[in-house]
Order: C-alpha cells, then structure tokens, then sequence
C-alpha cells in the first residue's frame, strides 16, 4: 500500500461526513481508504474515488483521493497493518463486533512492522478512550493466549486519542441519489435516447443497472453527493496532539478533551436525543419538525437549563456566555435540520440510557451537590423507554433489545432502566435509585395515556402544549390539586383564595403549631454577604433575608429569640400542654426553639418524643436565600412573593454563600403541607401533637386548616402568607382539634 494512508474504519455519516474533510483539508496529502458494508455507496465513490458532500444553499465539497474497502476482516486487518494513522468511527455496537479484527490488525502490524500507530476515536461514547483500549487490551491478550508481555508491547505502539466530532451529518437515501441522477442524465442527453437509458432507473440498485448509471454519470461528470452535512464543522482533539497533526486545519486543539467531552455528551447530544424521542413519539419525522412542535422549545430549554446548572457545579470555570453560545448554535442546528430524520438521532436508546451516558449521565454528574430532581430530564428519560417500545422498525436493533428486555421481564419497565450487562451497559441501582425510577416511571405512564387521550378530545397542536411544556404540565396539576381542595389561584397574579365550598382538612389528631423565634436574618443583622453584621440597627424592614431551607450563621436565633422561646415553653407549661409528641424542623432555629419546652417536660418528667420531621421545614428560596431585600434590584420578581403574595413566583440558582438551591413555591409548600398532615392521620390518631416549624410552612398549614390571613381587595378576598400577612415567633396556634366543623366560605 502506498505511504501516507490515513485509514477511516467505519465510513459512515461521521467517518465520510467528517473525518474524511478534515483529512481532504490537511496541508499534508494522504490517501484515504475507509470501510463500508454498504456495496452501492462504495461502488459510488471508487469509480471516481471523489466523494461530495452537500451543504445548505445548494454548496458541495468534494473529497478526493479516497478509496472505500468492505468490512471484512482481511481488508480492515491489513488496513490496520499499513495505514500512517487512522481513525476509528464506528457505532458502539460496531465497534463491539468488530474489536476482535482490530485486535488482529494491531497484532499484524507488530508482527510485521512494529510501526507506531496514532488512533483518532470518533464515537460520541463517554469514557471512550478508556472503553475501547481495555475492550482491544483484552481481545489482544485473548488471541495471544494471555501473552501480557506481547500484548503489552503492541499496546506501546498504539496511542488511542479521544475527540469530539462537531457535525451534523445525514445519509443521502440511495432512492433520491438515483432520482437525482436521473432528472441530470436526462438533461444531458437528447431526447430520442431516453427510453435507452430510463429501463436502468426501473431496478436501479441492481448492481448491472447501477454501474451502468453511475459510468454515464462518470461521463458527464456529474458529481454523485451521497451526504448532507453542514458547512461548518470542528473536530477538538488534546492540545498535545498538536506537532502530530497541527497540519490538519479542521482540527481544533483544546487542553481538557475530557471536559469539552462530557460537556458535548450531556449539554448538547442528550437533548438531541430526547428531541429525537419525543419527536418520534409525537409522529414527527424529521429533527426540525420536531423542533417547530408547539412547545418543545421551550422544554427543551427548560432541559437544558437543568442540565446547565449541573455542569456550572461540575466544571467552575464554565461560564453562562459559554453555555448561551452552545445553546444558540444547537437551536440554529435543530431549526434546519429539515432532512435529519429522528430515527438516526434516536436509534439504539439503550447505550443513551446508560447510567454515564448522554442523557442519564447527566443525573449521576450531579450526585454529591444538591438532591432534588430534574423533571424535564426525567420527562426525557421516561421518552426513551416510551419510543424504544412504540418504534415499528424492526431494522432499529437497539429499539428491539429494549423491547426483549421488556417483554423477557414481565412487561416491566423498571426492567428497562435497571438493564445491566456489565460489558457492554450500566442501567440504575434498583435500591439506591428508587425515588428516581419511580419519577421516571409515572412520566412513562404519562406519555403512554396522554397522546392517546389528547389527541381523541382536542386538535394535535394542543397535544404538546400539555404534553412537554413544564409549566402548563403543573398548572393543570395545580388546578386539579387545588380544585379538590376548593381553594382558587388566580394564575395572572398568582393570588389563592378560598372557594366558597372550601372545607378545612379533616384531621384526625389535635395539633399546635409553633414559629421559631427571631433569628439574625429575620432582624435584619446581615450584611450583604449573608454574614451577621453586628454594627446593623435591628428592625430594618429592607435589610431582612428570604430565609428559607438554609442553615448558615445569620438563621439561628438571636439572644431575643432564644429569650422568645422560653417565654413560650413557660406559658404552653403553665397552661396544661403535655403533648404525645412533640416535632421539630430539621433547620437548628426551629429545633432549637422547642428545647426549653422539652426541658420543662423532662424536668417534671414527662416523657414525650422531640423528632425531626425533614418535611416541615421551610420553604426553599432558591437563588434568594440569605439575600436581604434592600440588595435585591427593585424590579426582580422576588418582590412580588411578599408584596403581592404571589404563590407562583421562584427562582433556582446559586444563593448568597454560592451554593445551588432548588427553589419552591408558596403553592410546593403547601402541596408539601397536605401530604405531611394527611399522613399522620393514621399513626397518631386521637394523638396531641406540638410542630415547631416556619413562616411559610404554617402559613400552609393555616390556609388548608381554614384559618388563612384573608385580605380583602374592593369585593374580593386573597390569601397572604407574608409581608403583613406573615406569622408571629413563638406563638402557640390551634389548627386542630380533634373534632372540627367545616366553615363554608362565602
């Protein structure tokens, strides 16, 4: 074989549609020999050995030079033995299969040259470079009958580079390439030789038929484009691969390859699969169309913002223009990808659902930081088991494992997402990720009924509006929740009121709740960092913090409010309290406020439980938390919380010390109140309970047991939680007795 061979083992859309134009760009000319099963594509570019790729506006590049060989293992082995260097682009399912004939092909080339050989990876797989070198390290060791000492020394000559390909790259379909061919050839020649050439189109892909139409192609020279790709394009290799390749101008040089890796797998490829998904759930056939769904921009949006803040948390030094920059050029790929189908972004759903993958990836990146869920993620991952089982081609290997696991496992979709094989994937822990799966399972219920049902009462176009759209998603959840509790929210202003058949919670236990008492934050004591300032004038209205669910310096209590405390413990003793069970918040300025009343109880010795109860605590600012009011820009919407009591608004992000807060609403606190109320029903029936929580938890708790700060406004009335409408320290209040009558409201 001639010198300077670089050889692609997988000419496919990224190994043709990219790899090769890098190589064509090169300052440094190589022959470029590339694998293809595909005999017509092929046969295609060897007669010429020129391959064209098309972009917008009708613009072509032609790659030259190039030669294609079949996969078979004589010629990808013997291409492994002589090629300068050579770039492996295949599928992982491809590259399993055929590991062994690489293995085969490193061992010739030891055996006959002991020549040094550079391996770029193209294969959009996490971790790929460590994936591929122990699956070759193993199969070389196989076939030398554990030779480690042989095996070694090949693995020395053989350096593997992970890269990330850039580049949205679609198979022309054989059928259109001939039609094209054909309306060409027939502009070219006259008319009475028409019915001469036309019975080749009849059966074009019979080989006679083909390569007659491709030499009368060959002898007008038309040029055959046989991908569309886009114009632009990078591939970003390690900065240390620069003297090798510095001569490839289409390389781009970056120092963590790693970062940009995990970066472009989860930012930028997990919601391009998600989108191919939903996509094809919806009937859409194309990634653009999908796109231009009512709706999917948005939670797309919405998705990737989730996953943003997951990798802000990851990599520091990433920044939000970075990330706007990314977003905004894959929002511009998505609105014109009008010719890439969803089933070659959505195919083999499996490997992207893999617990370090594209799209799962993401939620073990962000194990260690913060907990909550990730809904639109979820919703994505729900979509991948949903479209596996719904697709109809049976040529989609991946979508047809998914369905053998489900329907080998009892038609069980946890089955699914706990996959395991531990060669080739890693699906979730059953038991460390039960809360997780079982999220993704009621979104798999979701989209299993709600097409179905939508589309049968109301136009498609509403279907996505529900179907994807986060917020519209929890509206209707809202009304529903609040419906039944005959409570109304004005979603304009996001105001509650009382309906007027609205009924107090029936609960079958006594119960007294009580605020903490004063804290720094709440006296207004801070400074603008979110630390105690001692030379602050206590009572400042403006210099008070969102205290929520923090528990830093300025939220415990302040010498008044530990004296607040026992002021109370000494008049809930005096008055007979002796409760069966006494919770507490897990934040210290709540649990420590009930301390005295228990040292009281325990002095007369009274034995009574002080538990924690985590879901009690307070309500979760988000990016507010610790700010003080007066540091918070005048029109941010932060100041509608208390000025309008708005039960709507939040805000996730970093707090005031730098740390990621998920945030909650007034409306997620209440719907947090009634799930915690409704369960000790049961275990502390006829039972006396003392809660020393929160501001905002007991407001919940007042608005659901009927007795709400009403406001009235001319003719109507709206329910406030704070501002003037906040709740008093340490002050006892009855929102139980054991028997309680419905107040119906007016």
């Amino acid at each position: 074989m001639k010198e300077n061979i670089f050889g692609i083992h997988g000419g496919g859309n990224i190994g043709l549609g990219l790899m090769a134009d890098v190589i064509n760009r090169s300052e440094k000319k190589y022959h470029i020999v590339a694998t293809s099963n595909d005999v017509l594509f092929n046969q295609f570019i060897n007669t010429r050995n020129r391959l064209h790729l098309q972009h917008e506006h009708g613009i072509t590049t032609e790659i030259s030079n190039i030669r294609m060989i079949s996969r078979d293992s004589v010629a990808v082995i013997d291409l492994y033995a002589h090629a300068t260097v050579l770039a492996i682009c295949l599928t992982p399912n491809a590259f399993n299969e055929e590991s062994v004939v690489i293995a085969r092909g490193m061992i010739e080339r030891y055996e006959k040259t002991k020549k040094p050989l550079t391996i770029l990876l193209l294969m959009n797989l996490p971790d790929c470079l460590n994936l591929v070198r122990a699956s070759i390290a193993k199969k070389i060791s196989g076939l030398l009958l554990d030779d480690e000492t042989k095996t070694a020394a090949i693995l020395e000559g053989i350096k593997m580079v992970a890269t990330v390909p850039d580049r949205v790259v679609t198979k022309i379909p054989a059928e259109e390439i001939f039609e094209k061919l054909k309306l060409d050839i027939l502009e070219k020649l006259p008319s009475e030789k028409h019915p001469v050439i036309l019975p080749f189109f009849s059966e074009p892909r019979n080989h006679n038929n083909a390569a007659k139409i491709i030499e009368i192609a060959h002898q007008y020279q038309l040029d055959i484009c046989l991908y569309r790709a886009e114009k632009g394009f990078r591939l970003y290799a390690p900065e240390y691969l620069l003297n090798e390749f510095g001569h490839f101008s289409g390389i781009h040089f970056v120092k963590d390859i790693a970062q940009l890796e995990t970066i472009k797998n989860k930012y930028i490829n997990g919601p391009h699969t998600i989108l191919a998904w939903l996509g094809g759930i919806l009937g859409c056939k194309t990634i653009a169309e999908s796109f231009q769904y009512p709706g999917m921009k948005y939670y797309i949006k919405r998705l990737m913002h989730e996953i943003a803040e997951i990798l802000k948390k990851t990599y520091l030094t990433l920044t939000d223009k970075e990330l706007a920059g990314l977003q905004d050029l894959f929002f511009n790929r998505c609105e014109t990808s009008d010719a890439d189908p969803v089933s070659r972004v959505g195919r083999n759903p499996l490997s992207k659902l893999d617990r370090f993958g594209r799209v799962i990836g993401s939620i073990s990146l962000r194990k260690g930081f913060y907990l909550t869920h990730l809904p639109c993620l979820e919703m994505g991952i729900a979509a991948g088991v949903v479209y596996a089982l719904q697709n109809q081609d049976m040529s989609d290997k991946g979508c047809n494992v998914v369905k053998e696991i489900f329907h080998s496992n009892g038609q069980s979709y946890t089955a699914i997402l706990c996959h395991d094989d531990k060669n080739e994937h890693r699906g979730l822990d059953l038991i460390k990720d039960n809360g997780l799966i079982m999220r993704i399972l009621r979104n798999i219920e979701f989209l299993l009924r709600t097409p179905q049902r939508l589309m049968e009462a109301q136009p498609l176009v509403h279907q996505l509006r529900l179907f994807t759209n986060p917020s519209t998603i929890k509206r209707n959840v809202m009304r529903s929740f609040l419906g039944n509790l005959n409570i109304n929210i004005d979603f304009n202003t996001g105001r509650l009121s009382y309906g007027k058949d609205f009924a107090p919670l029936n609960l079958d236990y006594e119960l007294i709740f009580v605020r903490h008492g004063e804290t720094y934050g709440n006296a207004g004591l801070s400074d603008r960092h979110g630390k105690i300032d001692p030379t602050a004038i206590k009572g400042i209205s403006n210099n008070r913090v969102f205290q929520g669910n923090v528990d830093e310096d300025i939220n415990q209590l302040t010498e008044y409010g530990e004296e607040q405390a026992r002021i109370a413990a000494h008049e809930m003793f005096d008055s007979g309290l002796r409760p069966d069970i006494i919770f507490h918040s897990p934040l210290q300025r709540a649990k420590k406020t009930g301390i005295p009343f228990i040292e009281l109880l325990r002095s007369s010795d009274v034995d009574c439980e002080y538990v924690e109860l985590s879901t009690i605590r307070e309500m979760s600012f988000g990016m507010w938390e610790n700010r003080r009011v007066s540091d918070m820009p005048s029109e941010h919407a932060c100041h509608q919380f208390y000025r309008q009591q708005n039960a709507l608004i939040k805000e996730d992000g970093a707090n005031v010390h730098g740390n990621f807060c998920q945030a909650e609403n007034f409306y997620d606190v209440m719907l947090r109140a009634h799930q915690t109320l409704t369960s000790l029903n049961e275990k502390y029936s006829r039972r006396k309970i003392l809660m020393y929580s929160h501001s905002m938890f007991g407001a919940a708790c007042c608005i659901l047991m009927g007795i709400g700060n009403e406001i009235a406004m001319g003719n109507e009335k709206y329910l406030a939680f704070d501002g003037t409408g906040i709740m008093p320290y340490c002050k006892p209040i009855l929102l139980s007795r054991l028997k309680r009558e419905s107040v119906p409201r007016k």
